[in-house]
């Protein structure tokens, strides 16, 4: 459960960090 759990928030930091990218 809890590396599930860190899987699924470092997916979303690496989309924000994507989506940052793009954003710039």
């Amino acid at each position: 459960m809890k590396k599930r759990v860190d899987v699924f928030a470092l997916g979303i930091y690496g989309l924000v960090v994507f989506l940052k990218a793009l954003g710039y």
